[in-house]
């Protein structure tokens, strides 16, 4: 990763999670592109563990400077419509809706709620059963 955006390999945060295995949330960081530009992201880097042990991250990055254009483009337009279903057939969930007791799915719940502070989105995949 510090091949492509040239940097103190000690200071990536994503190297930082992987040595303390503690996630790193909302930080704003400042590089320069492969094309020379500054770039301003917020980031967000959560440890993945196997066995007890941090195997690698996951990293949420948010480009600040093309969110606000996106926002500036769009934020003249009508909102959508509200959903028409009615309140009865809409579906909720909750954290309180994930069922199981491995240690490795309670913690990466616990990542999940940590995450959901942030406003970055966040995709929990695994087997099924």
């Amino acid at each position: 990763m510090v091949d492509f955006y040239p940097m103190e390999k000690e200071r990536h945060i994503s190297i930082r999670t992987i040595k303390s295995g503690k996630p790193i949330i909302k930080k704003t960081i400042l590089y320069y592109s492969h094309k020379n530009q500054l770039v301003n992201s917020l980031c967000s880097t959560f440890p993945l563990y196997s066995h007890g042990k941090v195997e690698g991250v996951i990293h949420f990055s948010l480009n600040l400077q093309i969110s606000q254009r996106l926002i500036e483009k769009y934020e003249c337009r009508e909102p959508p419509p509200p959903d028409k279903r009615p309140a009865g057939k809409r579906e909720h969930y909750t954290f309180d809706s994930l069922v199981g007791e491995d240690p490795q799915f309670k913690n990466a719940v616990a990542y999940a709620k940590s995450n959901s502070q942030t406003d970055l989105s966040a995709l929990i995949w695994a087997e099924t059963g």
